[in-house]
């Protein structure tokens, strides 16, 4: 196809770049805290906007994302004090496509051809802090919440590399890539990886590790899926940090958050 042809070119190009001292993205490393406002606004800016992904529908707000809060996991072992929550519940879903669930959303300001991404997050589950009043708590988590994070181009090809939670399957991570329509038709190329634990119980730390190629899932610094496919993403991508209902109709059936702790990108270096 002609985007294995676009793999080979991305890959030369990202070796030259590399031989003139530079790197495959352009940028150089970074480590964003999410307990610092000023931090996140240098590398993601908050969406406001309507949502459909998959035919499920909701409503961005920026009053449903919230940077530098306590976080009430803070207790546990390798939990940050302080990082930013994503929340999703029924307060003014008025974004004008009956939508019944408003949510938040992170997107990257930034391109980025290859590297490695990092991200300590809780994924979804209940609300725990009722004093903050950021949201109207329910007393499970909605098992209608969907938290991930991904790498995202729909301009060229849709190539995206995304790492799934379902509330209602809290030991399974869905873990897939797309590689667009002129390739595979836009499939869904999907592993969905039954772990020991509940994913949501406390922070972890996940990982994507993107070269020309290949694409690489990591969780707590292990491998967990590492697809050998003849073509991988090969276009320039943003970063997502996405809470949304995954149900259709995207009926309210109570409230999440996703807790955000921090997120890392180091640059690809084909001669390493």
């Amino acid at each position: 196809p002609a985007e294995g042809k676009k793999v080979t070119a991305r890959a030369e190009w990202a070796e030259a770049a590399a031989a003139a001292g530079g790197e495959a993205s352009g940028r150089g490393a970074w480590e964003v805290d999410f307990g610092i406002k000023e931090s996140v606004a240098e590398h993601f800016e908050i969406d406001e906007r309507p949502l459909y992904t998959f035919e499920s529908i909701s409503c961005i707000r920026r009053d449903h994302v919230h940077i530098g809060v306590p976080l009430m996991t803070s207790g546990a072992p390798g939990a940050p004090r302080r990082g930013t929550l994503l929340i999703m519940d029924d307060r003014q879903p008025d974004c004008n496509h009956r939508a019944e669930i408003s949510t938040g959303h992170l997107k990257g300001k930034d391109q980025y051809l290859y590297g490695n991404f990092s991200f300590k997050m809780r994924l979804a589950h209940a609300l725990e802090d009722t004093q903050m009043k950021l949201a109207r708590v329910t007393e499970r988590v909605a098992p209608n919440a969907m938290s991930c994070v991904a790498l995202y181009t729909n301009k060229t090809a849709h190539n995206e590399v995304s790492l799934c939670f379902r509330a209602s399957k809290p030991k399974t991570l869905d873990l897939g890539f797309f590689l667009g329509k002129k390739t595979d038709g836009d499939k869904l190329h999907l592993k969905s990886q039954t772990m020991k634990n509940d994913m949501s119980d406390r922070f972890i730390d996940f990982a994507i590790s993107w070269s020309p190629g290949k694409v690489v899932f990591l969780i707590d610094n292990e491998v967990v899926w590492d697809p050998d496919y003849d073509i991988m993403p090969w276009e320039p991508m943003t970063l997502r940090i996405i809470l949304r209902p995954f149900n259709i109709p995207s009926t309210y059936q109570g409230s999440a958050q996703m807790a955000i702790g921090s997120v890392g990108y180091s640059p690809y270096h084909p001669h390493k």
